[in-house]
This record gives C-alpha cells, structure tokens and sequence, in this order.
C-alpha cells in the first residue's frame, strides 16, 4: 500500500519546477460563508514576503468573521497613468503663464516622457520602477546619439513625472523612493565651456568691425557682463505675460542695477552692473531696441552671427561641435571670472540667481590663469616654511 503523501502547511522554502528555489505557503482559511478552504501560493523571494501574504489573508479572514469592512489596498498608478497626468499638468500649467501659443509651439517637449513610458511599459507599476530602468532608457538614447546633456535633460523631466505622482498619490506611494539619476548630478559640466581672454577679444574686434551686427555685439557684451540667462536678457519667445528680456522700466540708472527674470525659477532678481547699466542707456539714447524692451531681435539672429563670426574667427562654435561654445557659456565665463577675481561664492550665487551654492559650484572652471595663480600661491608657502626654519 502507497505511503500518503503528507500536505505541508505553514511558510516553507522548496525547489519548484516554475519558480526554482522560493517561498511557498499553504494555510486554510474561512471563505465568505465560513467553509475552510486551503489557500497555497508559491514565488516568493524571501520568507517576510510570504509571511506578509500568509497575514493578509489571516486578516481578511478575521474581519470577514467579526463584520469587519476591510477597505481594500490602496493601488500605485501605473507608468502610463503617472506620466500622463504629469503631462496634462504641465500642459495646463504652460497655457495657464504663458498662453496657448506657446503650449502648441513647445508641448513637444514633453514627448520623452511618453516614449520613456512606452519603453519601461505603460501597464506596470510605478512603484516597480527602479534606477536600471532609467540606466536602459540612457543606454537607449546613446546609441541614438542623443548628446549627454539632452538625455540628462530628458532624465530629469522623468523623475519630475514620478515626482509628480507621488505628490498626488501620498498614500498609495508613501513608501516609494524616485530612482536616482544614473547619470549623477555633475552631467552638465561637460558641456560647460568659458571663453578665453583672447576668444573673447576676436569676438568683440570682428562683431564691432559691422555696424549691421550692433545688436549683436550688444548682447554679447552684456550677457558677458550681467551673467544672465539668454531669456533674461533677449525674450527667446513670445508669451502672455511678456517678462523676460531686459526691460527699460527694470533698469535703475542711479543705483546701477537691473532687475532680470528668470523663467527657469519664476523669481526676479536684482544685480548692480554699472558698466551694464551705462552699456543700455547708450543703446536707448540711440533708439535701439523696442518700446518696452532693450532687444528687439530675435534669438535665433544672435545665434546665427554668434556663429558666423566665430567662425571667420577660427573659434569652434555649438554645443555638438567639440570644443564649441554657446550663448550660455557666456554666463559661465562671466561666473568663473567672479570666483577667480575674488568674489566670495555666496555674493555669485545671489548674482547667478542660484537656489543653492552646489549649483553654482559647477560654473568654478579651472582655467591657464588660475592654474597659474595656485602654482605661484603653493610656491609662495613653500618659501615662507622655508624661511621660518632658516
């Protein structure tokens, strides 16, 4: 007569022919009508996973007994769910400050995001998300030869839809973490690039040689000295409520101060800037610019010289070209030369309009000069210990 099998009740690890080696459980608890039945499942990774399963239903089973309403758990949005909320958000948002022009001009910078939850999976959980599904999508977009920088970009505005996601759903992902940033924080400093005394020079020399690039050199010199943003300094585009770019009624001639706006913060900021202020008086005496702003020219005509000059100058030009420069990196010139000239970086970053000292640690650029400077201050120390034991 064959041995009976005996039924193993309770949390055990086996060997199964679908999971491998897991945790399993096996219990008998009371359905809804009070008749025990067995409850068996198998998979588990670690016992307190089983164990938390084996609770649940021990629970339920309890409540159903005493007339308990259990409220049922509470479920994490999806990949798909969180993303598109995130982009509606940001839809309204864009129409609500800045109109409907610029939503239907720039809403397609929000499809990364849709492609980035079309790649991860639009039906899974967004509490399954994790930092390799972010290192995949970078992966992805290399060998599509996005630049690091837009990927970075990219990156960011992912996190900001998880973020988002879990601002809204707080109980449903209270014990969820954002992945971190598999590229680090320091992405950006690749493509930060300061311009040379003597690029700086050739730039001047051949935009003041063509009075038809007035505006230009302008721009130059005053992005240069002010540090600011491109949209603090020329409106880059047209929105409802038209702040950005320098604007005559923000300029304050006796104190030497401009007041910018960034768009990236959403806060004004003033800096005193004498030789700025002189630089935009003259181009006002001269009825330069618009009614209400100090540049009337479009972006994209900057740009455009900026790289035709540069160009004639023998100096590489554009973010994809190597060792190329941009409007930007003219604001990190301006900062790097305020670190290197002595200004305390507390005074840069109110100056930057930074939120914090970090950000403005990653515009400090070693450059021939600095370098040399450290190598005469170490020299320096090294003669006086040298003198002290004489």
């Amino acid at each position: 007569m064959a041995k009976k099998q005996i039924t193993r009740y309770g949390v055990w690890q086996e060997e199964t022919a679908r999971f491998g080696k897991c945790w399993c459980y096996r219990i008998r608890v009371a359905d809804s009508d009070g008749v025990l039945k067995r409850k068996a499942a198998s998979g588990f990774a670690t016992k307190a996973e089983a164990d938390a399963a084996v609770a649940r239903l021990t629970l339920d089973t309890r409540a159903r007994k005493h007339g308990i309403e259990v409220s049922k758990p509470l479920k994490s949005p999806t990949v798909g769910e969180a993303t598109d909320a995130y982009i509606r958000q940001k839809e309204a948002q864009w129409e609500s400050d800045y109109g409907a022009d610029y939503l239907h001009r720039n809403k397609a910078q929000l499809n990364p995001i849709r492609d980035w939850a079309d790649q991860a999976g639009r039906d899974r959980l967004l509490t399954t998300i994790t930092r390799d599904d972010l290192t995949a999508y970078v992966l992805s977009e290399t060998k599509r030869s996005v630049s690091k920088s837009s990927i970075a970009r990219r990156i960011n505005s992912i996190i900001a839809a998880i973020n988002h996601a879990r601002d809204t759903n707080v109980d449903a992902l209270a014990g969820y973490r954002s992945p971190k940033r598999p590229l680090g924080k320091d992405v950006s400093a690749g493509r930060m690039r300061i311009l040379t005394p003597e690029e700086i020079k050739l730039l001047t020399t051949a935009l003041a040689a063509n009075p038809a690039n007035r505006d230009v050199l302008d721009f130059f010199l005053i992005a240069l000295g002010a540090g600011g943003r491109f949209d603090e300094i020329v409106s880059t585009v047209v929105r409802k409520q038209q702040t950005s770019g320098i604007m005559w009624n923000r300029i304050h001639i006796k104190a030497g101060t401009i007041d910018l706006y960034a768009y990236k913060t959403k806060k004004w900021r003033t800096i005193l800037v004498p030789a700025v202020v002189e630089l935009l008086m003259k181009r006002k005496a001269e009825g330069l610019g618009s009614a209400t702003h100090a540049f009337a020219i479009r972006d994209h005509n900057i740009r455009k010289t900026l790289e035709t000059i540069s160009t004639e100058c023998g100096i590489p030009y554009g973010r994809k070209v190597e060792g190329g420069w941009s409007p930007h990196d003219l604001r990190h010139t301006c900062l790097s030369f305020l670190l290197h000239s002595g200004v305390d970086i507390a005074t840069v970053r109110d100056f930057a309009g930074h939120a914090s000292i970090t950000e403005t640690s990653r515009y400090v650029h070693a450059t021939d000069s600095s370098r040399l400077l450290a190598a005469q201050a170490s020299a320096s120390l090294i003669n006086r210990a040298m003198d002290l034991s004489d």
